[in-house]
């Protein structure tokens, strides 16, 4: 799989724009510690085959709440908490179908997992990282990993 630091932007970009949420601002990996004293949420997909990799999207739990608003039409006090995991699946979804895409054929994408709370850390045993990009927009952080598993892992 062969996917730039651009190429992963305009994914993002792309994706986000479905969303008609702020725009997004690149910002610093510590933009997301930020908001460390925060709920946070993260979503991940697998994408496994031939080769394997995973798509990671983390951000506070009021930066996935936008998120549902503008996916299910609602205010943020309108939303259940199993709508705003929905969303930020969703999100995940469709960044890790569109990098699935780059792998070779018979690639499978699993369902996303979606985790909420605090000071926690997500795991995933035999990856590294590829490409981290992580962006603000009005004032929240949100990151977006691609993972990949070496074939020797």
């Amino acid at each position: 799989m062969q996917l730039t630091d651009a190429d992963f932007e305009e994914l993002i970009r792309s994706i986000w724009s479905i969303f008609a949420q702020p725009e997004l601002e690149a910002a610093s990996h510590d933009a997301l510690a930020e908001h460390a004293s925060e709920m946070m949420i993260t979503a991940v997909v697998h994408v496994t085959g031939e080769e394997d990799g995973s798509v990671v999207v983390e951000c506070p739990s009021r930066m996935a709440s936008r998120l549902a608003g503008a996916l299910f039409g609602l205010e943020a006090d309108e939303l259940a908490d199993d709508e705003v995991h929905d969303a930020l699946g969703e999100v995940a979804n469709m960044l890790g179908g569109n990098v699935k895409g780059l792998f070779p054929s018979g690639s499978q994408l699993s369902l996303p997992t979606v985790v909420e709370g605090r000071e926690f850390k997500l795991d995933l045993p035999g990856t590294q990282v590829a490409l981290c990009q992580t962006y603000v927009s009005d004032g929240l952080a949100i990151r977006f990993s691609l993972m990949d598993r070496p074939s020797d892992a």
